[in-house]
């Protein structure tokens, strides 16, 4: 987006104002290594991305350590081998 109207380029949010904004109600974004409970991240990371059990405990420790942005490094260095 921001090729039309105003032709506008909209930088994207950094992790940093993506982990501190907090959605609210029925909202659902924000970051899932934070917002998610560590069984419910754990399954999510097993379902959508097949991870192993070691893998998830891995990425959420570090999650629970509140180590967000590295939980989310790591699990992209596990799913985009090379």
């Amino acid at each position: 987006y921001g090729h039309e109207g105003k032709r506008t380029d909209y930088s994207p949010y950094s992790c940093v104002k993506i982990i501190n904004s907090r959605p609210s109600g029925q909202e659902t974004h924000g970051c899932p290594f934070r917002e998610l409970p560590k069984a419910a991240l754990a399954s999510a990371l097993q379902a959508n991305f097949g991870l192993d059990k070691s893998q998830c405990n891995e990425i959420t420790e570090k999650a629970a350590n509140h180590h967000y942005q590295i939980a989310c490094r790591r699990t992209f260095e596990l799913t985009h081998a090379g």
